[in-house]
């Protein structure tokens, strides 16, 4: 018997196998937890099973995020900014900024990316000379925030992750979040939904 095959930790699955597509991601709420561990007892089975749930829930999200940024090719705005996940990630901080109408600098954004300074102002030269940016320069800084286009093209992008998340990431997160104010003894909070 090979002993590193009893190091691992196998996750059973309740049902039939899961496949990695969020549209054939079904909720195993309590009701089908079939055993329960004598070891751990009946509160940390289930709340280990809605754990687990929610973590499969989660990385499907993930996936699904990535197969969608690297297939949204349609427009110069979703090829510029599905490219590289530099880029997908910065039309995510400057659409963040426009929406709250706070511009960053180059040294600010460079900070919060973790990126240099070259790569965020050579990224915001090309996207202010295709018009995704609203820019102003002083003789001292530069800020720099998304605009409508830019908006526009992410809400799209966000309007099509909401619709899949909403049935697996959030339904998981409000029955273990339900579960846990059960298990606090807080039972006046437990349908209450979070927005």
């Amino acid at each position: 018997m090979n002993n590193n095959n009893n190091n691992k930790k196998v996750l059973h699955f309740n049902n039939k196998q899961r496949y990695p597509n969020y549209k054939d991601f079904e909720f195993q709420g309590i009701d089908k937890v079939k055993k329960i561990d004598d070891q751990k007892g009946v509160a940390d089975s289930l709340r280990e099973h809605l754990e687990r749930e929610y973590n499969l829930a989660i990385l499907l999200t993930e996936m699904e995020m990535y197969k969608t940024r690297t297939s949204r090719m349609n427009t110069p705005i979703q090829r510029y900014f599905n490219s590289t996940p530099f880029r997908n990630a910065f039309a995510k901080f400057i659409c963040y900024a426009y929406m709250v109408n706070i511009p960053y600098t180059i040294s600010q954004l460079s900070t919060e990316m973790n990126a240099d300074r070259k790569t965020i102002s050579q990224t915001v030269k090309e996207c202010e000379a295709e018009g995704w940016l609203t820019v102003e320069r002083s003789s001292s800084t530069t800020t720099f925030m998304g605009n409508e286009k830019l908006y526009e093209s992410c809400a799209d992008y966000l309007k099509y992750i909401k619709s899949f998340s909403k049935n697996t990431t959030g339904r998981c997160f409000q029955a273990l979040r339900n579960f846990e104010v059960l298990m606090s003894g807080d039972i006046s909070h437990a349908n209450h939904k979070e927005t």
